[in-house]
């Protein structure tokens, strides 16, 4: 057992060192991995909401890995990661608005802008992984309100489905729930985020936000 690990009973022993959590840090890069691709294939905010998000689960799986070797640093990781998935999240409901012209797609920016400042600064000066969260249901909910206030649901179900995988990640994440130490909440909800990811890029593809072909 390595107590200095966020899960102690989960490291390796190689060259000499620990490294924690090896699996929730692979399925985190793997989910670096996936955003990289699918911001290649997006252009615009879309490109700049997928490498952000990318960033952030590069910056969590390090924080998982070093949480033994470098004790001092997962402080401000922590702080980068939640500023990087919030910047994320201040692009989106410009991005689903888009079907209503420049003057909607303006007040969605702006009320998604003002939101990630509220909480980047947030992240700054208070710390803790809750406030990402409270921004993740937020942010949802009003790009959820925009989908409503354009009336057209069958040609959103691809952010539906990212909100009701979303809303299972969230059910895992406040579980603990987990199939075994190796595979805990943390792998079980990097998995499910990986086709809600997919589910969200081919809805913004359908929107005009993928690259030419």
């Amino acid at each position: 057992m390595v107590t200095q690990c966020l899960s102690p009973d989960v490291h390796l022993d190689l060259l000499g060192r620990v490294w924690c959590e090896p699996t929730t840090v692979i399925t985190d890069w793997l989910l670096t991995l996936q955003l990289v691709w699918l911001a290649a294939l997006s252009r615009g905010r879309a490109r700049g909401y997928f490498l952000l998000m990318g960033l952030a689960f590069m910056v969590g799986g390090a924080r998982h890995l070093l949480h033994h070797q470098a004790p001092d640093a997962i402080a401000s990781m922590s702080i980068l990661q939640n500023c990087a998935s919030s910047g994320a999240l201040g692009l989106l409901a410009g991005l689903l608005a888009v079907g209503r012209g420049a003057r909607w797609r303006g007040r969605a920016d702006g009320v998604y802008g003002a939101m990630a400042l509220l909480f980047v600064l947030g992240h700054l000066t208070l710390g803790g992984f809750g406030l990402t969260v409270a921004h993740q249901a937020l942010a949802l909910l009003a790009a959820a309100g925009v989908v409503v206030a354009q009336g057209r649901w069958s040609q959103y179900r691809g952010f539906l489905i990212h909100v009701a995988l979303g809303a299972g990640c969230a059910l895992i994440y406040a579980l603990r729930i987990g199939a075994h130490p190796w595979v805990d909440h943390n792998v079980l909800a990097h998995l499910l985020m990986v086709p809600a990811f997919l589910a969200l890029w081919l809805q913004l593809r359908s929107l005009g936000w993928s690259r030419p072909a």
